[in-house]
């Protein structure tokens, strides 16, 4: 009780003498004598950048951009903006969502006409990168489109160049062709080759599903798969009809529900030769596929 006592009357005392005799300039009110906080500020990343590691979202703290030609693991290709409904959220589209869907679909656009074709023709993968939560709350409104190349046991390579052009024709990054061998059940095993070389697989090109659910048993993939008919058959210059099974077979997979939810609804679909060739065999024809 003094101790509280104490503090009361010594508190009554200050403001007595501060009545009495106030400096120039003080004005006795003391809550708006505080400097005002400055506003959050947001920042924005460039396409054309490199970097040292991969991530969802970016933090000012580790945003360390590095030449392009020195090592680095991922480039960013393009920076795009959210708009309208989009970047009036209160909070960070989650994955899944349309917004973050729509981000997507537009680096896949983007970083198409950069590297010369769909990231998903060749070794390279697409991270789509955010602000961090206290970016968005302070105003940042962007998207980065980031692609980096992996290596044939899936892990991100070091790179000392950019992947510009890395999968137009010819590039070296595409995967066009294959050895397709046989594995227990339905599984086959593939591994890239040289066009030139003896091969028995080529990427024929990708079918993308409506939005639909994904598919959640294997029937479901089977149907979706059937899809890959038309693909090759355009791939082939074959026609689409009864006869394209007697003339060839195809592979394919998909990318897994976590993919399909972020918006990659594609499906990967590749000729299976009866019998291997040396050189592409795409438009080959009828005469190259004959009924067996």
């Amino acid at each position: 009780m003094r101790r509280w006592l104490a503090g009361a009357l010594v508190g009554l005392t200050l403001v007595s003498l501060a009545a009495c005799a106030r400096p120039a300039g003080v004005d006795g009110a003391v809550a708006d004598d505080w400097p005002q906080p400055a506003a959050p500020a947001s920042w924005t990343p460039k396409a054309g950048e490199c970097h040292l590691s991969i991530g969802d979202v970016i933090f000012l703290t580790v945003y360390q951009p590095v030449a392009c030609t020195a090592g680095h693991r991922l480039e960013t290709l393009f920076v795009g903006t959210f708009t309208g409904d989009a970047a009036a959220r209160q909070t960070l589209p989650p994955e899944g969502s349309p917004e973050a869907r729509a981000a997507y679909a537009e680096c896949v656009t983007r970083t198409k006409d950069v590297l010369g074709d769909d990231y998903r023709a060749g070794r390279v993968e697409l991270s789509v990168g955010l602000p961090s939560t206290a970016g968005w709350s302070g105003g940042a409104r962007w998207f980065r489109c980031d692609v980096y190349e992996y290596g044939e046991d899936n892990d991100d390579v070091r790179r000392t160049e950019s992947l510009q052009g890395t999968l137009a024709p010819g590039g070296p990054l595409r995967t066009d062709c294959y050895t397709f061998t046989d594995q227990p059940g339905t599984d086959v095993d593939s591994a890239p080759a040289a066009c030139t070389a003896s091969h028995n697989g080529e990427f024929a090109g990708l079918y993308f599903a409506p939005d639909i659910p994904a598919p959640a048993n294997e029937k479901e993939v089977e149907a979706l798969a059937d899809h890959c008919g038309p693909v090759v058959a355009a791939y082939a210059g074959l026609p689409n009809d009864r006869n394209l099974l007697f003339r060839v077979s195809y592979v394919y997979y998909w990318y897994g529900e976590a993919e399909w939810d972020r918006g990659n609804r594609a499906v990967h679909c590749s000729i299976w030769l009866r019998k291997p060739a040396t050189r592409l065999m795409k438009g080959a024809g009828p005469s190259a596929f004959p009924v067996n």
